[in-house]
């Protein structure tokens, strides 16, 4: 006589170390559930071996160690919105790169396609009309060019820094509002949602 036991064969991922493996598990054992919330963040700065990003509901800094940021390093310009999944203690789980971002073409090379070099140092299949100096749009997962960039884009913001709300007292209207400053004299001013 064998025994046919129900059973389900998984590959499991430890999310904090990537690594993985596979469990039979039967159909009467139980796992413990894990809850993992994502956040829309805000990338500030590098500190070291820290990447540290910002809460826009909250304000709130959250610092990820580069190991998590892997080979998405490039797409990280500041100002640019990302996605953290943390666990239940608030722990960094992942890091989901922004799906794109905003680049200025430094050079063209020849070939079948013109191929632009950017300025985040990846290259890019593009049409005959983009010249160096344009800012374009490139798809992060697929490096592939979606278009010219406008100035409605906010990932086209680059340099940025984000300040915390502040109070007009100036104006006496008491309307909170975020600020996103550019090294090129940009600046976009929007009220703080409630």
């Amino acid at each position: 006589i064998t025994n046919r036991k129900a059973f389900a064969l998984l590959e499991l991922r430890d999310m904090k170390t990537g690594s993985t493996k596979q469990e039979k598990l039967r159909s009467n054992e139980k796992v413990e559930k894990v809850f993992v919330s994502t956040e829309k963040v805000v990338y500030l700065y590098e500190e070291g071996d820290t990447f540290v990003f910002q809460n826009p509901s909250t304000f709130d800094s959250i610092n990820v160690p580069a190991a998590l940021i892997e080979g998405n390093k490039k797409f990280l310009l500041e100002g640019v919105e990302a996605q953290l999944q943390l666990d239940e203690n608030g722990h960094v789980l992942t890091f989901v790169p922004p799906k794109k971002v905003t680049c200025t073409v430094e050079s063209l090379g020849g070939g079948g396609g013109k191929i632009a070099e950017l300025d985040i140092g990846v290259q890019v299949q593009v049409p005959p009309f983009v010249q160096p100096g344009d800012r374009i749009v490139v798809d992060t997962e697929e490096l592939k060019y979606l278009g010219r960039a406008t100035d409605d884009d906010d990932s086209s913001l680059q340099g940025v820094a984000i300040w915390p709300c502040t109070v007009s007292r100036e104006h006496g209207d008491g309307v909170c509002t975020w600020s996103l400053h550019s090294e090129a004299g940009r600046s976009v001013n929007r009220p703080v949602p409630e």
